[in-house]
């Protein structure tokens, strides 16, 4: 992943959906009509009970309403609104031919309208091909001290195009290469990277973008597809930075862009190229109550439940500089504190929802993984458990006086079937009492 005002990287290595809707409902509470006064005051009439709260039943539209979806934030970058890619190779590459036609398909296909829905870029196309001389093999190449002269070098002499503010330089370096970022090794730190340097073209200096991307044994098309994407709606990851995730209990605390974001979702199907390809966050879909990592399967429909949190002012871990983060419940030692929930669901579900509140492992653990206690000291349980879109659950989060000061990564978890969960992350700041 990518920090912020550092480089976009593909760690190597690595929001589920569907829900339901049944239309049974909780028998209406006993009538107190026939109580009668224990009071004492003999012939006195009963104080009249107050009325029940209804019951509550949900809601047929779809999806309810809810707090938003994180979204990603423009910080005023390039963005590369038609993106030309360059596919370049060394001789020797056995995949030399695919992985030109499926640098020219992807991002002019269904996947790429899907990525960059919203976010003001069309549609791509080919820049051309070059295949170098493999005079890199068995080298270590380093991002700054390497790489940015040989690309100006191969400029200057015409074997690579001049760029404009448009290109993509696609480099897909051999197995016996080793690319090293920021003191990190690449297949063992990171598995691609996106870029961007200034190289002189007829008397002017134009900003262009390139991605590394390694040969790790394999995976190169989810790797590619990953930092063409970030490249594009983060032309200059280096110049200030244009879409970026900055949400503590959702991206961490140096956010990411917006297939790092999604990354741990793993990678998905591209029927058009016959490859697998990454997923990744769109503001677009996440308006829309549907799930924000994109692509998705056919046929599934997206669920979650909101929690009603507080922003705050944070530090980037990178950078030092101060953001705005959403997600906060912020609770003093010694007391609880109510927060409601909001079940949505882009659809009608074929069966009703499971919620569970807790810690995952490490605090963003999958949606398939156990919960564990929030901290020692915390007790946090959930009104109704059973639910469906349109309902307002409430959460208690009652802290124990002996509990630590601190940020506590927490999540509502719903579940729809053994294998279809979604989670909505949030942090518990225990406070000292008022």
């Amino acid at each position: 992943m990518r920090s912020f005002a550092l480089l976009g990287v593909l760690v190597v290595g690595a929001f589920a959906a569907c829900g339901g809707q049944t239309n049974g409902a909780a028998p209406p509470p006993a009538d107190d009509a026939g109580s009668t006064n224990t009071n004492g005051d003999a012939g006195a009439a009963a104080p009249d009970a107050a009325p029940d709260a209804p019951p509550d039943l949900g809601s047929d539209v779809y999806p309810a309403p809810h707090r938003p979806i994180p979204t990603v934030k423009n910080m005023g970058g390039a963005l590369l609104t038609d993106v030309k890619i360059v596919t370049v190779t060394y001789a020797g590459e056995a995949q030399r031919d695919q992985l030109r036609a499926f640098d020219d398909a992807i991002v002019a296909g269904a996947w790429w309208e899907s990525v960059t829905a919203g976010y003001g870029i069309n549609k791509g196309t080919s820049g051309g091909y070059v295949e170098l001389p493999d005079d890199v093999s068995g080298k270590t190449l380093d991002n700054d001290t390497n790489l940015k002269p040989y690309l100006y070098d191969l400029i200057q002499k015409g074997t690579l195009p001049a760029p404009d503010a448009n290109t993509l330089y696609a480099l897909y370096f051999p197995e016996a290469t080793t690319i090293t970022l920021q003191g990190q090794t690449s297949c063992q730190s990171f598995g691609a990277y996106h870029d961007s340097a200034g190289f002189g073209v007829n008397g002017q200096t134009i900003e262009a973008a390139y991605a590394v991307i390694p040969n790790c044994g394999g995976g190169r098309t989810v790797s590619a597809s990953h930092e063409f994407i970030e490249a594009a709606t983060d032309a200059h990851p280096q110049g200030g930075g244009a879409y970026y995730g900055l949400n503590l209990p959702w991206w961490g605390s140096a956010g990411g862009e917006v297939a790092d974001l999604c990354e741990r979702y793993g990678s998905i199907a591209d029927t058009a190229t016959g490859t697998n390809v990454a997923r990744s966050w769109v503001n677009a879909a996440a308006l829309a109550s549907k799930n924000p990592c994109q692509p998705t399967a056919p046929g599934i429909i997206y669920f979650n439940m909101a929690i009603d949190t507080s922003e705050m002012v944070l530090v980037h871990s990178t950078t030092g500089a101060a953001y705005m983060s959403e997600g906060f419940v912020t609770v003093p030692k010694g007391t609880s504190k109510q927060v409601t929930l909001q079940v949505f669901s882009e659809a009608k579900l074929p069966n009703d929802l499971t919620l569970a509140v807790g810690a995952t492992p490490r605090g963003r653990g999958g949606a398939t993984s156990t919960l564990n206690p929030i901290t020692a000291g915390v007790k946090a349980t959930i009104s109704e458990t059973t639910v469906r879109n349109g309902m307002h659950p409430t959460l208690t989060i009652t802290v124990d006086p002996s509990a630590t000061i601190g940020d506590y990564p927490f999540v509502v978890r719903s579940t729809l079937n053994a294998t279809s969960a979604t989670q909505w992350p949030a942090v518990l700041r225990v406070v000292a009492p008022k």
